[in-house]
């Protein structure tokens, strides 16, 4: 199938192409993400123009064939630790499927990801069509990850009535650290480090004091909300864990989870669980609209999956990374068959 590949910049479509994209996600979800929450149109277009903060730089191509969207690619160009890899996402509309659609894409998002070195495949729900797609050009599956959502209606409350676990204290804000807990803050961010990442090549960043304001700022360029509960240590006063929320500008009804970390000596008494059911009392006491939210855990790290199941969160599915260099990939993009 001959198509036509260009640019879409999300910031400037008209209401009739935003339409047409949400008419395609709810054509693609229904066969790649069944049972996945049906999210609005409105939360859907806040969703499609923010740009995700502390990731870098986002663009995308749209594929059309007679002038309907058939095809598209987000590509996401990370900095820091991660400057050697473009991520990228590609979608197919069902009925457009094994016509070289994704091929193409995937051709056009190479061309675009600036030459960098590792071509990361993400999104890939498990046993889709897009997971055999990139097995068969030789993408390797590096990352499982769950996905996971809370809805706030059907959920028991009770399950957030987590007492504070001796020696430690809860604190929380909106937007920037206090000055008197910066240090330490970007030291337990960092402890996320030890979480499992299997064979994956991303690479979590290595927080500073600057990195968290220079990230602070970001978010709040972007219009996203960001909130933190941390638990205190109330012999040192330092951070030992903490949890974020992000609400995004055009998202009335959906949070998303964030970070859940806590420093390896504080570990083994419940701060992960604490810190977590103080965020959801704190948002819901405060942003009633809120309906769901949601969160991905690596499919590996067992204990945030049971933690998150504590608090009312259900596992929708498992979604894959895969990954291949892009030298390799673009020998192969030559000689692939229509996808």
């Amino acid at each position: 199938m001959i198509v036509d590949i260009h640019p879409f910049d999300p910031n400037q479509a008209l209401d009739g192409e935003l339409a047409e994209h949400y008419d395609f996600a709810l054509a693609t979800y229904e066969v790649d993400r069944p049972n996945e929450p049906v999210v609005d149109y409105h939360d859907f277009v806040g969703r499609l123009r923010t740009r995700p903060a502390g990731i870098g730089e986002q663009r995308f191509w749209v594929a059309r064939h007679n002038g309907r969207l058939v095809g598209i690619v987000d590509l996401l160009l990370p900095s820091s630790e991660n400057a050697n890899m473009t991520i990228i996402q590609v979608q197919v509309r069902p009925d457009a499927r094994r016509r070289g659609i994704g091929t193409s894409l995937l051709r056009a998002a190479v061309q675009h990801g600036d030459g960098r070195d590792l071509i990361v495949g993400a999104g890939i729900c498990e046993g889709s069509d897009g997971e055999r797609w990139a097995g068969a050009l030789g993408f390797v599956t590096t990352t499982r990850i769950a996905r996971q959502v809370l809805d706030v209606s059907g959920t028991d409350v009770a399950l957030w009535h987590i007492p504070i676990p001796a020696g430690y204290r809860l604190e929380r804000w909106v937007g920037a650290v206090p000055d008197a807990l910066i240090e330490s803050y970007a030291q337990a961010r960092t402890a996320i480090t030890d979480a499992p990442m299997n064979e994956s090549s991303y690479r979590h960043p290595v927080w500073t004091a600057e990195r968290v304001r220079e990230a602070e700022a970001e978010a709040a360029a972007s219009g996203i909300e960001q909130r933190v509960v941390v638990a205190v240590h109330e012999n040192t006063g330092t951070v030992a864990g903490l949890t974020e929320i992000a609400l995004h500008p055009g998202m009335l009804g959906e949070a998303s989870q964030r970070d859940t970390a806590v420093l390896a000596r504080h570990r083994g008494h419940g701060l992960g669980r604490c810190v977590k059911a103080a965020m959801m009392k704190w948002l819901l006491a405060e942003q009633s609209g809120i309906a769901r939210v949601s969160t991905t855990t690596d499919a590996s790290n067992s204990h945030m999956i049971e933690v998150n199941h504590q608090l009312g969160y259900r596992t929708l599915r498992v979604m894959t990374s895969a990954e291949s260099r892009r030298a390799d990939l673009e020998q192969r993009l030559n000689l692939a068959s229509p996808r």
